[in-house]
C-alpha cells in the first residue's frame, strides 16, 4: 500500500471562483456515497462549465461548523476565471483570500483522515486557532480513478497571521 503524506505548512490562497455541485445530506454517513457521485457528474459535465481554469482536477469545499443552512454541506467544484452560464443543477461559490494550513496526501482513500488528523495536530503545535465556520478545501490533481487512490492537497483554514506572529 502507497501511502504518502508530507509536511504541513501554511499557504496563502487569493479568492477562488467555483462552480459545482452541492451535496446535502442529512447523515454524515450518506457523504460517503453521495460524494462520489457528484465527482463523477462533475467529471461528465465539466465540458460544460465555461472559463474552467483546469480540467484536470476539482476542488471539494466544506465549512466544518457551517453557521448557516445555506453554507452547509459539501461542494464539488471546478475553479474557473469568470463566472458565465451555470449547467443545470449547478452552482457557483465564491471562497475569499484566505490563510491555511496545508498537507498532501497520496493514497488510498480509506486513510485520508490520518492526513488530517497530522494537519490537525500540526495546528495545534503551532499554536494555530482553526476556524472552523469558514471555507476549507480539498484540492484534487485529478479526477479519481478506480482504485480510488487519491492525490489531494487538504487546506484547513486557519487565523491570518498566527503562524509568523503577525
Amino acid at each position: 500500500m502507497k501511502l504518502l503524506i508530507q509536511e504541513a505548512a501554511n499557504k496563502s490562497l487569493p479568492a477562488l471562483k467555483l462552480v459545482g455541485f452541492r451535496v446535502l445530506c442529512r447523515s454524515g454517513e450518506e457523504y460517503v456515497e453521495e460524494i462520489p457521485k457528484a465527482v463523477d457528474q462533475l467529471f461528465v459535465q465539466k465540458s460544460e462549465i465555461p472559463h474552467v481554469v483546469t480540467s484536470n482536477g476539482y476542488y471539494g469545499v466544506f465549512m466544518v461548523d457551517a453557521c448557516h443552512p445555506d453554507v452547509d454541506g459539501y461542494w464539488v467544484c471546478m475553479e474557473v476565471g469568470e463566472f458565465g452560464e451555470l449547467p443545470e443543477g449547478m452552482e457557483e461559490l465564491t471562497i475569499p483570500e484566505q490563510t491555511y494550513a496545508t498537507i498532501t496526501y497520496q493514497g488510498p482513500h480509506t486513510y485520508i483522515m490520518k492526513a488530517y488528523r497530522e494537519l490537525h495536530d500540526w495546528i495545534s503545535k503551532k499554536g494555530c486557532e482553526r476556524l472552523l465556520n469558514t471555507w476549507h478545501l480539498e484540492k484534487y490533481s485529478a479526477f479519481p480513478s478506480s482504485d480510488k487512490h487519491l492525490d489531494v492537497e487538504l487546506y484547513d483554514t486557519i487565523r491570518r497571521g498566527v503562524i509568523d506572529g503577525k
